[in-house]
C-alpha cells in the first residue's frame, strides 16, 4: 500500500519523543510558575537549566540514534562499504570531476575499496 503522498513521516522518533514531553512539561512549569504572577530567581535559573536538559537529551538520543542507523547499514551493506559514507564531498568530487571531463584517473587511491572505485 505505501505511504500516502503527502504524509511525512517522523525518521527519529527518539528525538520527536523527548521534543514532545518537553513541550508538556514546559506548559505545565510556565502554568507553575506564573500561577502567583511572580516569577522568583530560582524559577528562572530552573527554567534555564530545563533548557539545557532538553538540549542534551535530545543531543544524546540523536548520538544514539546515529548509531543505530550506522550499525543498521554496516550490517545490511558490510563494513567495506562503510568508507563510502566516510568520503568527504571535497574527495568524492576531487575523483568525479576529472572523470566526467573525460580525464583518466592518474592517482590510485589506496583507501578506495573496490565498490566505491565503481560507484566512482
Amino acid at each position: 500500500m505505501g505511504d500516502v503522498k503527502g504524509v511525512k513521516k517522523v525518521a527519529d522518533t527518539g528525538v520527536f519523543a523527548i521534543t514532545t514531553i518537553w513541550s508538556v512539561v514546559a506548559y505545565v512549569w510556565l502554568y507553575y510558575v506564573l500561577m502567583d504572577g511572580i516569577v522568583a530567581e530560582w524559577e528562572a535559573w530552573t527554567t534555564l537549566g530545563f533548557f539545557f536538559l532538553l538540549l542534551i537529551m535530545a543531543y544524546v538520543a540523536d548520538c544514539i540514534n546515529r548509531r543505530k542507523t550506522k550499525d543498521r547499514e554496516d550490517q545490511k551493506y558490510g563494513i567495506e562499504n562503510a568508507a563510502v559514507s566516510q568520503l568527504t564531498m571535497v574527495d568524492f568530487y576531487n575523483k568525479l570531476l576529472p572523470l566526467e571531463a573525460g580525464q583518466e584517473d592518474t592517482e590510485e587511491d589506496p583507501n578506495l575499496t573496490k565498490s566505491m572505485k565503481e560507484f566512482l
